[in-house]
């Protein structure tokens, strides 16, 4: 009883007198319970491809995300090599302003080399004061002489289904040396390069005269839920690169289905799903809470069965299942519940429709 919640909505505390319930050493009575959720925050690595040394770079923008269930209150942005520059973003110029569950803040960055050579450096987005969350990741580039520079287009791949596919994404990368510029590959690196697969390659083993381009498409098929990121890097003959940061964001969209859509309380009822995460518990349960929870593993493909028992004392009518994750994905599969009345079937009076 008498719940509060932080300002970040992260810690509950509340008295309660279950509290000999819990803990390694149970004391009777009313006791101050809390409960601390913190937010799961994500930030991708980046290759920004090769700068000139001495001058700084194009300004990349990465994005903090907060995934939830409470805010994120940025207070300091750091770089561990001076070599890369912050050159502002959300993060650091409203630190202190809170991200909620779902938004996120902008880091604003350039490479500035100071020798010829490759460079890396750690990214830092951090809170202040107790219990802190921070969140870090790799950039890294080349100092040397750049010979390819990627054009400007939109590189998000949208909101998609886990194992559905984006409409292609429309790539470019650009000479801007004065001299012909053989392309020697492409490939795909960064945090998950196997959600992003290349369906058109024109640039592989092409000479692109100063300041032509060539084209590709790249197609987001992501492979886990939350925001996904890769970098497609164009590699010159000479060993200089350039990068296009690609991203998007992935959701599942799980499925419950009953065997039998009527089931007589005191029998069991197979329930199935389909398009949960791989290899992750999954718990099912009335939605009415009534009933005893059946947990079960979704196998490599993100399917289930299971069988759930009816009991005779269950409440009869329309009643819905509901399949859980820990992450919070659900599904639900509606059934009706008939009554045991002596013999039951369609010819009785309490079947449904009758």
């Amino acid at each position: 009883s008498h719940p509060k919640l932080s300002a970040t909505g992260r810690v509950v505390v509340f008295d309660t007198l279950a509290g000999a319930a819990f803990g390694n050493a149970a004391i009777a009575g009313r006791q101050v319970a809390v409960v601390d959720h913190p937010p799961t925050l994500e930030l991708a690595n980046l290759d920004v491809g090769t700068v000139a040394v001495g001058y700084p770079g194009p300004e990349w923008r990465l994005f903090v995300f907060n995934r939830g269930p409470s805010s994120f209150v940025p207070a300091l942005v750091e770089m561990s090599n001076p070599d890369l520059l912050i050159s502002g973003g959300s993060c650091a110029d409203t630190a202190g302003t809170p991200v909620p569950p779902g938004g996120s803040c902008t880091v604003h960055l350039m490479l500035m080399p100071s020798v010829a050579g490759p460079v890396v450096s750690t990214l830092t987005v951090s809170e202040a004061g107790f219990d802190a969350v921070s969140i870090s990741s790799e950039i890294s580039g080349l100092g040397g002489e750049p010979s390819l520079a990627a054009t400007l287009a939109p590189t998000y791949g949208g909101d998609v289904v886990v194992g559905e596919r984006s409409e292609p994404l429309p790539l470019a990368f650009t000479n801007v040396a004065f001299n012909p510029v053989k392309i020697a590959r492409i490939s795909v690196q960064g945090s998950h390069p196997d959600d992003f697969q290349i369906s058109l390659d024109e640039c592989s083993r092409t000479t692109l005269d100063a300041g032509l381009s060539c084209n590709l498409q790249v197609i987001f098929s992501p492979t886990a839920a939350g925001r996904r990121t890769a970098n497609v890097v164009a590699v010159s003959a000479d060993g200089a690169y350039a990068t296009i940061l690609v991203s998007g964001d992935a959701r599942h969209e799980p499925k419950l289905a009953a065997g039998n859509t009527t089931i007589v309380a005191g029998s069991r009822v197979t329930l199935a799903g389909a398009g949960f995460a791989a290899n992750v518990p999954v718990t099912i349960s009335w939605a009415d809470g009534g009933g005893t929870p059946v947990t079960v593993l979704s196998n490599g493909y993100g399917l289930l069965e299971a069988t759930f028992v009816v009991r005779p004392t269950d409440r009869a009518g329309a009643r819905t299942f509901v399949a859980q994750t820990a992450d919070g994905y659900t599904a639900t599969a509606d059934v009706v519940v008939v009554g045991r009345a002596g013999k039951v079937g369609p010819g009785s009076a309490n079947w449904p429709g009758r």
